[in-house]
C-alpha cells in the first residue's frame, strides 16, 4: 500500500477547528470531563475535547470551573494540574498526536495543479493554493453490519466481513 504523500509535512497543514470552523495549524485534542466526588463516593465521565488553541483554551476553563463545585476536595489536586498542563500544551506549535495520527489524504478532484487535500475528523481542509477543488470522500455503508465504509474498501473494518 503507497503511503500519502503531503505537500508540506503534517504538523504545519492548516485544519479546520470543529468548533469554530477557522483553519489553524495547532489543532489539540485533549481528554477531560467531570469528576463528581462526595468523599465516600466518586464518578469519572471524560471524553476528548478538540479544537483551535482559543475554542481548547475555552473548554479547559469551562472544564476547571464545572469541576471547582463538582470535584471540591480533589479540585487543586487534580483539576487545577491537569488544567495548567493543558493550558500550557495548548500555548506549543503543531497539532496534538492524536490529531497528526488521524490526518489522511482524501479522493479530491484537481481542476487544475496538483493534488493535495486532507481530511481530519470529517473536516474537509485546502491546500495552500486556490486551484484545487475538494471533493468530500464518497462513503457507503457494511450490508452486514451497517456501519460506514469508505467507498473503495473490500472489506469491513468493523465486522470484517468482505463487501
Amino acid at each position: 500500500m503507497n503511503t500519502p504523500k503531503f505537500s508540506q509535512p503534517p504538523s504545519s497543514l492548516l485544519i479546520h477547528c470543529p468548533r469554530c470552523g477557522k483553519p489553524s495549524d495547532s489543532v489539540k485534542c485533549f481528554r477531560m470531563g467531570t469528576i463528581i466526588f462526595i468523599f465516600i463516593a466518586w464518578s469519572v465521565q471524560s471524553k476528548d475535547e478538540v479544537g483551535c488553541p482559543s475554542c481548547i483554551r475555552r473548554a479547559i476553563l469551562s472544564f476547571a470551573l464545572i469541576n471547582l463545585i463538582s470535584a471540591n476536595v480533589l479540585w487543586p489536586f487534580i483539576i487545577l494540574p491537569m488544567s495548567v498542563f493543558h493550558l500550557i500544551r495548548s500555548y506549543m506549535k503543531g497539532h496534538s498526536s492524536v490529531i497528526l495520527k488521524n490526518i489522511r489524504p482524501t479522493l479530491i478532484r484537481p481542476t487544475s495543479g496538483t493534488i493535495s487535500g486532507i481530511e481530519v475528523g470529517g473536516f474537509s481542509q485546502r491546500s495552500q493554493s486556490s486551484e484545487t477543488e475538494i471533493q468530500p470522500a464518497p462513503k457507503k455503508r457494511c450490508p452486514h453490519c451497517g456501519k460506514s465504509i469508505s467507498a473503495n474498501a473490500s472489506m469491513c473494518r468493523h465486522c470484517h466481513e468482505p463487501v
